[in-house]
């Protein structure tokens, strides 16, 4: 039996967030099964970072289509507007002859706005389009109903990274959605790690602790919430010290901790002013020197094996119900690091209170602190949630049995055509 084609359609010009999974997951495809090629609107980072790894990659030339962003603090710019209406209107044209002398099986889309192009692209053809969501429903009002009769009539499956993502969505939608987590290629993860070379590159000394937390600067993210964590932990140890109380496991008299905030930000969040403001939540709970900053750092899944605890703090923001996943708790654990994260979104998914990572409630830097403090004052409990929150990720999440499970969407779209 031959294996299912399937068009992943992209945009190409952006490498930020969902490409690096999408990079993860096609190395871990059963080619037996299924053959994965991109179909690229245009080149840029996302092109340069996927493309090798598609079984084959296609490039319209007419994108990207995505670097085109509608100017900062403008609600509707004309020449933006007109630029975006151009551009897409020469990809619809270009897929369009694509997807006609190619006929795959399944066209798989990650925005609902090639989601949208591969309908019209493909209309007549008899071809499966599915949509993969990676993050909450955002539609309201109006909005909100038109994507759900557009959704019925250009979609016949909805991929949801969690079942969060999937409830957010409308009760009318909900039965055409399957539910895929993310997952992480662990092996490879282990594999690529650096011992020792974070702790070497930003002079943390062997009788620290280190506690960090990975990811974009961006609201949803949870770093005020780390922060005020971090200022909880210094405080109690510093109380700890005035008082003269035993050493409790390394934790209290003696202890030193440092905190590492591992990422940088998006262009748009830093016109924004999101580094601004991490500089100012440093300075006001007086943490300077007791946080390093890396910024972007390439391959940092490679360094977590040097950190204690990482924490992965997430919550709403008044625009977003929470992270549709959140591939840090995957890959911190993957690591064998102890992980603590909020009981929020798609986190008790993956993690179980207490036997293979801590939750703590959400925007509650306090809580986060606490749990820091309780993982930092026992070696045994850090080294025991490590060691099966890796087993966990390895049975559950790693990148062979999730790309299974979309094979299997796959097939079950494939077997519709028959």
């Amino acid at each position: 039996m031959n294996p299912i084609r399937v068009i992943q359609l992209l945009d190409g010009g952006e490498a930020f967030g969902v490409p690096h999974g999408i990079a993860r997951m096609l190395e871990a495809h059963d080619p037996a099964r299924v053959r994965v090629e991109g179909l690229f609107l245009g080149r840029g980072p996302g092109y340069e970072l996927l493309a090798p790894r598609f079984a084959a990659a296609h490039d319209l030339g007419v994108g990207p289509l995505f670097p085109l962003r509608r100017p900062g603090g403008v609600k509707y710019d004309p020449l933006f507007l007109s630029r975006r209406a151009v551009v897409g209107g020469r990809c619809l044209i270009a897929a369009s002859g694509f997807l006609r002398r190619e006929r795959p099986h399944v066209i798989h889309t990650r925005r609902w706005e090639l989601a949208l192009l591969a309908w019209l692209a493909s209309r007549g053809l008899p071809v499966r389009r599915i949509w993969h969501a990676h993050g909450t429903y955002q539609f309201g009002g109006r909005r909100s109903t038109w994507f759900e009769r557009f959704a019925r009539r250009s979609m016949h499956c909805i991929v949801a990274n969690s079942r969060f993502t999937r409830d957010s969505f409308p009760e009318s939608l909900r039965g055409m959605i399957r539910v895929v987590h993310n997952g992480a290629p662990v092996e490879r993860l282990r594999r690529e790690a650096r011992p020792g070379e974070f702790r070497r590159r930003f002079g943390v000394q062997p009788d620290e602790k280190l506690v960090g937390i990975f990811g974009a600067v961006v609201p949803i993210k949870g770093h005020i919430y780390f922060l005020e964590a971090a200022r909880h932990v210094l405080d109690a140890t510093s109380k700890r010290r005035n008082v003269e109380t035993p050493n409790l496991n390394g934790c209290g008299e003696g202890l030193k901790v440092r905190f590492a905030i591992v990422g940088g930000t998006t262009d748009a969040y830093e016109r924004m002013g999101a580094l601004d403001e991490l500089a100012v939540n440093i300075r006001r709970l007086e943490l300077e020197g007791q946080v390093i900053q890396t910024g972007y750092l390439p391959g940092a899944t490679a360094y977590m094996g040097d950190f204690d605890v990482i924490a992965m703090p997430s919550a709403w923001t008044s625009w977003q119900k929470g992270e549709g996943f959140g591939n840090v708790m995957i890959e911190s654990m993957a690591m064998g690091v102890a992980t603590i994260a909020t009981r929020w979104a798609a986190v008790p998914e993956v993690i179980e209170d207490g036997v293979d990572g801590l939750l703590v409630p959400p925007r509650e830097g306090r809580a986060l602190g606490e749990a820091m403090l309780r993982l930092l004052r026992d070696d045994a409990l850090r080294r025991r949630l490590g060691a099966a929150g890796y087993d966990k990720v390895r049975r559950e999440f790693d990148a062979r049995v999730v790309a299974a499970r979309l094979e299997d969407v796959y097939e079950e779209e494939a077997a519709e055509l028959v």
